[in-house]
C-alpha cells in the first residue's frame, strides 16, 4: 500500500511539475500589413509571422497571431498584455525589445485618389484631405513631416484600424480622403488582391523614397522576463535562413527579395 501510494503521489508531482513548466505561448499581434503579416490562419500568413513560428514553436510553445489595430497593439505590448509586435521600428516601437536583426526594410510611398492630377513636386497638403495610421512611422517623407507639424488641421485624419492601410485605401478610393501614406510592398500587395480599389488609385513615390528606408523587427515586450531569448532565438534563424538559402525562398512566396541584398 506504501509503495502504491508513493508512486501515485511521485505521478501527481511530476504532472503538476509539468504543467508548471510547460512552455507558455506567445502572442504577437499588428495591424494587417501584408506581406509582413497577413491574414491569421491563411496558408500565407506573412514572412515575419512564419519566421516567428519556426523560431518560437519549440517545446510545445505556440505562436498565437492577432490582427488589432497599430495603436493599440504596442500599448498591449509596452504593458505586458500581449507578448510582442510585428514591423515596429526603433520609432514607433519605442520601448519595445527588438530583434538584433532587422527583418526587413521598409519604404513608404503616397496612394492617391486618381482625381488628383498632381506630380509628387506638385502636391500641395494644405490643400488636400490625407488620412494616416495613428502610431505608424512614416519616417522623413515630405508628407510624414508635414503630418507631424498638422495633425490638428481640419485636412488631416488620424485612423486606427484593424485592416490598417485598406480601410485607408477604401476611403482615398472613394473620394472620402485624396491620399494617403504607407509602405510600398504593402501598397502593392494591396493593388493586387483589390483591383476594384486599384482601379481608383495611384501611386505617387516621394523623391528619394528609397533613401528613407526604415528598418522593421519582430519586438517584444520589456515586461517579460523570457523576450530577450524570444528575440535571439529569431535573430538566430533568420540567419539561418539566410544561410541555408530558405530565406530567399520563404520571401520569393511573398514577391520580395532580402533586404540586405
Amino acid at each position: 500500500m506504501y509503495k502504491t501510494l508513493l508512486k501515485c503521489g511521485s505521478f501527481l508531482f511530476l504532472s503538476l511539475f509539468s504543467m508548471n513548466v510547460q512552455a507558455k505561448n506567445i502572442t504577437l499581434a499588428a495591424d494587417l500589413w501584408c506581406p509582413y503579416n497577413c491574414v491569421p490562419g491563411s496558408p500565407n500568413p506573412g514572412y515575419m509571422v512564419e519566421i516567428a513560428r519556426q523560431a518560437l514553436e519549440t517545446d510545445g510553445r505556440r505562436v498565437i497571431y492577432k490582427i488589432i489595430p497599430w495603436d493599440i497593439a504596442v500599448s498591449q505590448a509596452l504593458s505586458g498584455k500581449i507578448s510582442g509586435v510585428f514591423g515596429a521600428s526603433a520609432e514607433d516601437g519605442e520601448g519595445l525589445l527588438h530583434t538584433d536583426e532587422p527583418l526587413g526594410k521598409t519604404y513608404n510611398v503616397y496612394l492617391v485618389n486618381t482625381a488628383v492630377s498632381l506630380l509628387e513636386k506638385d502636391l500641395d497638403f494644405d490643400k488636400l484631405s490625407i488620412v494616416a495610421l495613428d502610431g505608424y512611422d512614416y519616417g522623413n517623407s515630405p508628407l510624414a513631416d508635414y503630418l507631424k507639424a498638422n495633425v490638428a488641421r481640419k485636412n488631416v485624419r488620424m485612423s486606427s484600424a484593424r485592416q490598417g492601410l485598406l480601410s485607408n485605401a477604401m476611403l482615398v478610393a472613394n473620394g472620402a480622403a485624396d491620399m494617403t501614406i504607407d509602405e510600398y510592398s504593402v501598397v502593392l500587395n494591396l493593388m493586387r488582391e483589390r483591383p476594384d480599389l486599384a482601379k481608383n488609385l495611384k501611386i505617387i513615390r516621394p523623391e528619394g523614397y528609397k533613401d528613407q528606408s526604415i528598418d522593421v523587427y519582430i519586438s517584444f515586450s520589456k515586461n517579460d522576463p523570457e523576450s530577450q531569448m524570444f528575440a535571439d532565438a529569431i535573430s538566430e534563424k533568420v540567419r539561418q535562413m539566410r544561410r541555408s538559402g530558405e530565406l530567399k525562398a520563404l520571401l520569393q512566396r511573398y514577391g520580395l527579395s532580402d533586404w540586405k541584398e
